[in-house]
């Protein structure tokens, strides 16, 4: 009787509260308290029977039933609280620290992180919980509903004799009262969950409101945050590198034409205290913003990379002495890619590659890919590609013309007449092209017949001289390095007059042209002088100083 005066004078002081208040749904309120205190009653009732029978001997039902009536008693106390105070209950106990436990301050660093994935969706987690709690607590009304009614009917048809066993009736009274507290409380239950249920839908907002409050929300906090880490790292980073470049402009170490091995050193540390600053810097903006939430983020993903990096040590290694210049590719050695020779340039995260026969900046390679070559040595007298820019070159397919342009990628090619030819730079390679701008030989060969023999150095003689008549009108005579007239011998059906003519490279245009004027020149000057030709050919070029 204590306890339910208590309750009763709680109740008292909640209904007070609430009128005091003066909120809208304040009816409403006292008809849920009221039938939760008409279960709460019954189900007292229902523990002091229980009490009474156990003291007649111990019971295992019986106390299995007791303890289910107790925590439904202290369920409802729970949702009496609720609904008179509108807070959660245990909302304000305190709660004891604890000593220092790994996994809890694992817990306690990610708990806000936990906290702001949570919130994204407590709304609609919160709804279906209620949803769900009711269903089951209308379900549990029903079947109470049900037994109440199966009960009432089984006690209507008892005899009103005493033929009746005096405790069969008896019996069905206890479970019918049971069963009223148990449907009282699924119906105190059911109200309550379904004024939480209407309170939180009608107060909730739209899918899009709460998109555009939640960008909001993070537009001006997290976003901001992020906005300013992300800049402090970027102004960390150029800063950082600017101070690199004053410090390779004053250092002694790094003022010789050639960087030494400290030099590098000073580099790679550099390197590494500016990625480490890099990052610093942003995860200071955070921890003073105090937003642990990015803060734990940014955390964790660097503890993820750290031992992800774990499996890369070996790439990384490889890195740091290309870095050093101790990799198996060098500075200022050669390099072979695709069939073309390279110089390496000064290594860094991206070195520059040159050709000094090729147009345009080069190759610009990252360090994984440098790794990957060999580099050696080289002769300054090596060659560095098959021609320069505007040499005239002759292909193995009888292509004859000036390049105009060399690429990594491609050659171009312009033949007499403005044709333009392109081609792969590999296959222009393939194709053995030959260079005729640092001079060349073009080669005819004149046929007698037998009866000049005796007029061998005559005949020699007379065909320089013509030869180099006929060559003034197509290019400068200052252009011939050498003219040969030699007879070669005497073969079947005839004597053969071998013609060399060895041209500076400053008459390359003119190859063709030389090819046609030496087996013409060479008819004319046999027709003029009445000498008998047994065959005349035009030899192609044997090309070459």
């Amino acid at each position: 009787m204590s306890r339910l005066l208590q309750i009763l004078a709680f109740l008292t002081v909640s209904v007070r509260i609430l009128i005091a208040a003066g909120p809208a749904d304040s009816a409403d309120t006292i008809e849920r308290l009221e039938r939760n205190l008409e279960a709460r009653q019954a189900i007292s009732a229902q523990i002091d029977s229980l009490r009474e029978q156990l003291k007649a001997g111990p019971n295992d039902n019986l106390e299995t039933s007791r303890r289910e009536q107790q925590d439904r008693l202290a369920r409802l106390e729970r949702d009496f609280e609720e609904a008179a105070t509108g807070r959660k209950s245990g909302e304000l106990d305190s709660k004891s620290g604890t000593g220092f436990n790994l996994a809890t301050e694992a817990n306690d660093l990610l708990k806000p992180l936990v906290s702001e994935l949570k919130n994204l969706t407590e709304r609609p987690r919160a709804l279906g919980q209620l949803r769900t709690d009711l269903d089951d607590a209308r379900s549990r009304a029903a079947a109470a509903q049900q037994a109440v009614e199966n009960l009432r009917s089984l006690i209507a048809k008892l005899p009103q004799d005493n033929g009746t066993h005096p405790g069969l009736q008896k019996d069905l009274a206890r479970q019918l009262d049971t069963w009223n507290a148990r449907l009282l409380e699924a119906r105190s239950r059911i109200a309550n969950l379904d004024h939480q249920l209407n309170e939180l839908q009608n107060t909730g907002q739209s899918f899009w409101s709460t998109l555009w409050k939640g960008a909001k929300s993070f537009l001006l906090t997290r976003g901001r945050n992020l906005i300013l880490a992300v800049a402090a790292s970027v102004a960390a980073f150029f800063l950082l590198r600017f101070l690199h470049r004053v410090l390779i402009r004053i250092s002694p170490v790094h003022r010789g034409k050639d960087r030494t091995f400290t030099a590098r050193l000073l580099d790679v540390i550099w390197y590494a205290l500016s990625s480490i600053g890099t990052i610093a810097a942003g995860l200071a903006v955070l921890y003073a913003t105090g937003d642990w939430v990015l803060l734990a983020l940014a955390l964790i993903s660097i503890v993820g990379i750290t031992l992800a990096a774990k499996h890369g040590l070996p790439r990384f290694y490889q890195h740091a002495r290309l870095l050093l210049n101790l990799g198996q590719a060098r500075e200022g050695e050669r390099v072979v890619i695709n069939g073309i020779p390279w110089i390496v340039g000064s290594i860094n995260f991206s070195t520059r590659l040159t050709n000094p026969d090729m147009t345009g900046t080069g190759l610009f390679l990252p360090l994984e890919r440098l790794g990957e070559l060999v580099s050696r040595p080289w002769d300054p007298h090596e060659p560095w590609f098959g021609c320069g820019v505007n040499d005239w070159v002759l292909l193995n397919d009888d292509t004859f013309g000036k390049a105009v342009a060399l690429t990594p990628e491609f050659v171009q090619i312009v033949m007499h007449g403005g044709a333009r030819r392109t081609l792969a730079t590999q296959a222009f390679i393939y194709m053995q092209p030959v260079n005729l701008s640092h001079g060349f030989r073009v080669t005819s060969t004149l046929a007698l017949d037998h009866r000049h023999r005796a007029d061998l150095a005559a005949i020699s003689a007379t065909l320089h001289d013509a030869l180099t008549s006929g060559l003034a009108p197509i290019i400068p005579l200052a252009q011939v390095k050498s003219l040969k007239v030699e007879c070669r011998g005497a073969g079947d059906s005839s004597l053969d007059f071998e013609i060399l003519l060895d041209v500076d490279g400053q008459a390359a245009s003119h190859y063709r042209g030389l090819q046609r004027a030496l087996g013409r020149l060479a008819i004319e000057t046999a027709t003029t002088r009445s000498w008998t030709l047994a065959t005349s050919r035009l030899l192609l070029p044997a090309v070459g100083k």
